[in-house]
């Protein structure tokens, strides 16, 4: 379900955007809070089919481990090595903001089911 709502979200952003209606929160932040929880729903379910482990959640380690690799390679190293991409340390609170999201939710998806 979180998949589907943040997927939905980033589409209609993007269609927003690129009809020229978005503001500084839409166009700055918006896929950076999106862009963990859309992601670490696809491994989770990658794991769940590869794997046949239809309960598995996500390690609290793994996420606190991949969103450091994410802030780290898209707001230090790829600015260094690409003109087009710039460092917004505020970009990092949103991956955090979007990985602790997914961690609730998939911590209250675990405990309903």
């Amino acid at each position: 379900m979180l998949f589907f709502f943040c997927i939905t979200a980033f589409i209609i952003n993007q269609i927003l955007q690129f009809i020229g209606i978005d503001n500084t929160f839409t166009s700055s932040y918006l896929d950076d809070l999106l862009f963990s929880p859309i992601t670490f729903s696809i491994i989770v379910y990658v794991i769940k089919k590869k794997k046949n482990q239809t309960n598995y959640k996500m390690p609290l380690a793994h996420i606190i481990l991949s969103t450091i690799i994410i802030s780290l390679i898209f707001e230090v190293f790829a600015p260094l090595f690409l003109d087009y991409i710039y460092a917004d340390y505020n970009d990092i609170i949103f991956y955090c903001l979007g990985s602790y999201c997914f961690y609730i939710y998939q911590s209250k998806l675990t405990k309903t089911i």
